[in-house]
């Protein structure tokens, strides 16, 4: 049986990094691999799947940045005599054979110099010092790190494209493979209030863009519904502002597949999206995504009618125009909701995990 040594942070089915990690792992597992976890925590995972769980202490430092510094200086050391490949996510490890590329900083951090996208929990002038020390520190490691690493995953070809702009064509060798929806299908869907779906972080995933969207629309017969963290009273009250906070329902954080399995059109305008799970996710659930182009999940529907190809920077009124043909004309959108379904089905768990097993043969 072939081991590899899986470090990261955590392991679990909550966050989209960690969940498309233990989907791939777990059938990793089925395909002959032994896992050995290097991490602080470890959840929900297969009794039938082989492992081995070394558990990295510093679970409970507060101060995330300190608690991945801890994190990795900490298995730097007990990894020096490990002869097990060493696969992991992004700079989690500064040891590694095989990384795992989900989000590039010096990407994000170019957009918020553009003030195209925010600092992530920007409350206070505090907490956005915090996240520009944050940031720096993770660019300075991905300088250092991504140069010095022969392999990686990227999760989309954009992903790929700005580990290239990184490395400066140091011979590196980048394997995309995308992440996978589920395989659900509703087709309960309530055409005569036609149901809109925003889903993630607030601020971050463009809820600006979408409520001045929706805002622009002609037609009344729709409803908005906000699933996320964020800054609730402030979107609240510019929901009032723009005249929609009738038509617009704001839910917090809260289980994502009721809304799914409800909705007709899955509105996404994010500024900055490597892949999003929750694209593929409203796919699965026969619900129409309408996202920017910045998100990867879109490469996997690359067929797409070209009027829906839409950027996050395109103005409001390109949105505004797509999103009202869908609304207007029931059989377009079926139509099309239907060929993004098929699209997005084409691809799966169980072929991501194949593509992991032979990048896996190949590199390590």
């Amino acid at each position: 049986m072939k081991t590899i040594a899986f470090v990261t942070h955590r392991i679990d089915r909550r966050g989209g990094q960690e969940r498309s990690m233990h989907e791939n792992l777990q059938r990793l597992c089925r395909l002959g691999w032994k896992i050995k976890f290097y991490t602080f925590s470890l959840e929900e995972w297969p009794e039938d799947c082989s492992y081995e769980w070394i558990k990295i202490p510093g679970k409970n430092i507060r101060i995330q940045f300190l608690k991945n510094l801890w994190f990795s200086i900490y298995t730097f050391i007990i990894l020096r005599n490990v002869k097990d490949p060493v696969l992991t996510i992004g700079t989690s490890s500064w040891v590694a054979d095989l990384r795992v590329v989900q989000f590039v900083h010096s990407t994000y951090y170019d957009l918020i110099s553009q003030n195209l996208a925010p600092y992530p929990n920007a409350r206070t002038l505090f907490h956005t010092f915090y996240q520009y020390i944050f940031i720096k520190w993770s660019i300075f490691l991905e300088e250092f790190l991504f140069p010095r690493t022969k392999n990686f995953i990227a999760i989309s070809n954009g992903i790929s494209n700005e580990i290239k702009k990184v490395v400066k064509d140091q011979g590196v060798t980048i394997n995309i493979v995308h992440h996978a929806p589920d395989r659900v299908i509703s087709d309960s869907k309530n055409d005569r209030n036609l149901k809109l779906l925003f889903v993630g972080a607030l601020e971050r995933k463009g809820i600006e863009k979408t409520l001045r969207i929706c805002s622009l629309l002609n037609t009344t017969n729709w409803h908005l519904d906000v699933v996320g963290t964020g800054n609730l009273p402030l979107w609240k009250k510019r929901a009032d502002e723009l005249g929609i906070k009738d038509s617009v329902t704001f839910h917090g954080v809260k289980p994502s597949f009721d809304f799914f399995s409800k909705a007709n059109i899955f509105l996404f305008p994010s500024t900055y999206e490597p892949f999003g799970l929750v694209v593929s996710e409203a796919a699965s659930f026969n619900c129409l995504p309408l996202a920017s182009s910045e998100c990867g999940a879109m490469e996997l529907w690359s067929n797409r009618p070209e009027w829906i190809k839409l950027s996050a920077i395109d103005d409001d009124e390109k949105w505004v125009d797509a999103l009202e043909r869908l609304i207007n004309d029931k059989e377009l959108r079926d139509n099309i909701s239907k060929d993004s379904y098929i699209n997005f089905m084409n691809w799966s768990w169980d072929k991501s995990a194949q593509r992991y097993d032979q990048v896996l043969r190949n590199c390590l």
